[in-house]
């Protein structure tokens, strides 16, 4: 359902952002019928995340060998079909992801946090990944999402 205006060689896909959903099926085959696409979170805010990246030091402790990285995520894939997943755009976990931060045990859960959500993103063949916005000082955030 891509938007073509006349005189312009490209055209203009539009797409519905959810913040969160209870019935994945429903909320796709309802904004598809006006959208092109659906922004989603890739995974729920709820399911291990904390809304504060200082308080990872409190949920992930430092042990002698780094942080304790969260549990693996999940969500099930055979709630859409495979095409369908292509029709999906992914958010990440914007407020938890700091892979450039100064501090060692903030950095390394970052890097675990976003390649992980990556590599879901990927398992589910999504058509896109919406990253979180970085500043100038970016290395880190560039080197996981270049090994992912």
């Amino acid at each position: 359902m891509s938007h073509k205006t006349k005189g312009i060689p490209f055209s203009l896909s539009v797409g519905r952002d959810f913040k969160s959903f209870t019935n994945l099926k429903a909320i796709f085959q309802s904004a598809l019928k006006e959208y092109d696409f659906v922004l989603l979170p890739l995974v729920h805010p709820m399911q291990y995340r904390t809304d504060r990246i200082d308080s990872l030091r409190r949920v992930y402790p430092l042990t002698y060998s780094g942080p304790v990285f969260p549990p693996l995520i999940s969500r099930v894939d055979s709630l859409l079909r495979s095409a369908d997943w292509q029709l999906v755009v992914g958010k990440t976990s914007t407020n938890l992801i700091s892979c450039d931060s100064p501090h060692q045990n903030v950095r390394r859960a970052s890097e675990y946090i976003l390649a992980q959500e990556l590599q879901l993103a990927i398992h589910y063949g999504l058509g896109g990944v919406l990253l979180p916005r970085v500043g100038k000082d970016c290395f880190n955030f560039a080197h996981v999402v270049s090994q992912v």
